[in-house]
């Protein structure tokens, strides 16, 4: 019947179902018995490193009694953890149910940082002695506090507490004579900062491990969001705090400014970002680590001892219920007003100059390819202007890159040089239109904007946009992949109508690679949201940090809002999302209504709301209603007076303006989440057509 369903939902995509009728059947091959294959795993199960769809697993690890994991006399030890990372995503552990490659990545890392765990803890286990058997509930609960409620490196490799005993222990060993030569050739090394220390080691102790850093070649060039050009080489560090090995050689590690040393001009933000979530946490979710825990059940299945303590300890409400787990909070409000000023720049933006821009590059680039040197190498021996038309040499475009063009006079490797003033004059050089490439930046997130306000698509599902198959034949409706529909890999494709503005956009788009791929420059089309390189000829992977530096540029460009701190609103995908279900609930206010029925072209307010809702998820519905009823509460509006005993009960006060407005947010989610409030358009019919008004209801039997 699954098969039945998945062929079903093709038919719609008559071109893909023989790939399609193979992918069912692959999955039908992932559904045996046998634990020693999964879908990631490109190695042979009794292989001593595994390489996976996505990394490698090295089980070469030294346990406490001096042999590697893969020794014979641990072969019950090493069988048991590789069973566990089958497990995660076969079929016996997720009720028949097939993860897209997504969601295996995310599953069997969870499962990599238990096995983490335990392998450097092995002393402390006897794992060596007695494998997985004597784990006890106390270390099982241990674990699943120190893993789900910290970050990776913390909670898993103590990563700080290792660095800093380490450092300490170095340092002591620098001689006096060898320190005051290396401070005397390296005064740099003497600027420490006075705030945002983790590692909390003294002044004259910090300068010392520095100085051993430096001496020992650990400093590498780079660039950080927070300015610094030499910072400690962390993959170098690894082989030394982790002697006995790890599974994985490569995981995300903090930045420590306390041990990083020389500004350099890295132009990344003009300001600090408002955080886009009340808890930012990039890591996998604790409920995946629990879930993961359970499947140790299944070792019985395959003859091998098991760790009921590690099993059981997944189901304890009662402790998990009191560990602060720090899940990831509520999207932070956007204010309305922003998103709908951003979207108005990045229309006119597009509509004046997305085709010179792209054009121009299209230029450049088969012109540098007949050369035989990239766009940049080019430019710096021919003038930029012949290849721009008459809006970009009116604006001011004078060269390819502002920050490439000034770095050049700067020797970026050298210590002392003061450059405070680069970001400044980046920023301003920025606005004044002199690069081509960063405007290219700035057009890529005016893509964005319009396509995630008028949209309300996944990011995932923006990346996957391709050129040639993401607008149907007339170009009135675009088409996508659902990134959570379909079983496994197969994603269900869906129509939703589009502007013609927006598909005349996307067009542009699918021309501009297309001239690539003429001139030689591309080999072939591919994701359509893929803009140019600064460095070397070709374009940018689609993907969330290319999105992200988009964005970024577009909010600088465009001088988005500050708040109280110094922060400036960075836009993020999650948050255009919602755009036309908040305009629907402020159209009244802005007059925005209008224009959002023609754009999807809906009758009435009645049928648009009926649009939006089947459309838009329901915790960002709710979201949505919870930001609306924060802000009428905070204007004082009297529809929300009978909310405030609520309110006063859980904050306090019903002074509304005192309260922080993500933690109001959350409470007023909660609300509407148990049915306690509502918040629905009321429809009028009238000679004039249909007009609505937005409710906020309390519930007489509300507690």
């Amino acid at each position: 019947m699954r098969l039945h369903r998945l062929l079903k939902t093709s038919r719609m995509n008559r071109p893909t179902q023989e790939a399609l009728l193979e992918q069912a059947l692959a999955i039908l091959k992932i559904c045996k018995p046998g634990y020693e294959t999964a879908p990631w795993l490109k190695s042979n199960f009794y292989a001593e490193i595994w390489k996976t769809r996505s990394s490698t697993i090295d089980f070469r690890i030294k346990l406490e009694d001096g042999a590697l994991l893969t020794d014979r006399r641990h072969e019950q030890l090493l069988h048991s953890l590789k069973y566990f990372l089958i497990f995660q995503t076969h079929p016996d552990h997720t009720s028949g149910r097939v993860y897209s490659s997504a969601t295996q990545n995310a599953r069997l890392l969870s499962a990599i940082h238990i096995c983490e765990y335990l392998l450097l803890r092995s002393a402390e286990f006897g794992l060596a002695e007695y494998g997985i058997r004597a784990i006890s509930e106390s270390q099982s609960l241990m674990l699943i506090k120190s893993i789900c409620s910290q970050e990776v490196a913390e909670g898993v490799y103590d990563w700080s507490y290792r660095l800093r005993n380490f450092l300490i222990a170095k340092a002591a060993e620098l001689e006096e004579r060898e320190f005051q030569h290396i401070i005397e050739s390296t005064p740099t090394l003497l600027a420490i900062p006075t705030k945002d220390r983790p590692l909390k080691i003294p002044d004259s102790t910090l300068i010392k491990c520095r100085a051993w850093l430096w001496r020992n070649s650990f400093y590498q060039h780079g660039s950080t969001p927070a300015g610094f050009c030499h910072i400690p080489s962390t993959s170098r560090l690894s082989t030394l705090l982790y002697p006995c090995g790890t599974l994985k050689s490569s995981w995300i590690k903090p930045f420590y400014e306390e041990l990083s040393i020389t500004k350099a001009p890295v132009a990344y933000r003009e300001f600090p970002g408002v955080p886009v979530r009340g808890e930012e946490r990039s890591e996998s979710a604790p409920r995946f680590y629990l879930r993961a825990l359970e499947s140790f059940h299944l070792l019985e299945s395959v003859g091998l001892p098991t760790s009921n303590a590690l099993a059981e300890s997944s189901k304890n409400v009662a402790f998990i219920k009191n560990l602060s787990l720090h899940p990831p909070g509520r999207y932070r409000t956007v204010p309305s007003e922003l998103v709908l000023r951003s979207f108005r720049s990045a229309v006119e933006f597009a509509l004046e100059y997305a085709e010179e821009l792209l054009d121009a590059y299209v230029f450049c680039a088969k012109t540098a390819q007949a050369t035989g040197v990239s766009i940049p190498q080019f430019l710096e021996k021919e003038s930029i202007s012949q290849f721009l038309g008459p809006k970009l040499t009116t604006i001011g475009v004078n060269t390819w890159s502002i920050g490439r063009t000034a770095r050049q006079g700067l020797n970026t490797r050298e210590l002392g040089v003061n450059r405070d003033e680069f970001d400044t004059q980046y920023f301003s050089n920025l606005r004044e239109h002199r690069g081509l490439w960063d405007l290219l930046m700035v057009l890529g997130g005016c893509y964005l904007v319009i396509l995630g306000t008028l949209m309300a698509r996944r990011q995932g599902e923006l990346i996957d946009l391709k050129v040639g198959s993401m607008l149907n034949s007339s170009g009135s409706h675009l088409r996508f992949k659902a990134r959570k529909s379909g079983t496994g890999d197969m994603r269900q494709t869906l129509e939703r109508p589009i502007p013609a503005f927006a598909s005349e956009l996307l067009r542009l788009l699918e021309n501009f690679q297309e001239r690539l791929v003429a001139g030689g420059v591309l080999s072939e089309t591919s994701n359509a949201l893929m803009f140019p390189k600064e460095v070397n000829s070709g374009l940018l992977k689609a993907g969330q940090s290319s999105f992200n530096f988009m964005l970024d540029r577009f909010c600088d460009f465009f001088q988005t809002e500050i708040d109280k701190n110094g922060r400036r609103f960075y836009l993020r995908q999650h948050q255009l999302r919602r755009f036309f279900a908040m305009l629907f609930f402020w159209g009244n206010s802005f007059s925005g209504l209008d224009v959002l029925r023609w754009f999807m072209g809906h009758s009435d307010a009645e049928h648009l709301y009926h649009y939006i809702s089947e459309s838009t998820p329901g915790h960002v519905l709710r979201g949505v209603k919870a930001d609306f009823v924060v802000e009428h509460a905070k204007a004082h509006d009297p529809q929300t007076l009978p909310l405030l005993d609520f309110i006063e009960n859980h904050f306090g006060t019903r002074e509304v303006l005192l309260l922080d407005s993500d933690e109001l947010g959350e409470f007023i989610e909660e609300l509407l989440a148990n049915g306690s409030v509502t918040v629905e358009p009321h429809f009028m019919r009238g000679t004039g057509g249909t007009t609505y008004e937005v409710l906020i209801c309390v519930s007489d039997n509300a507690q």
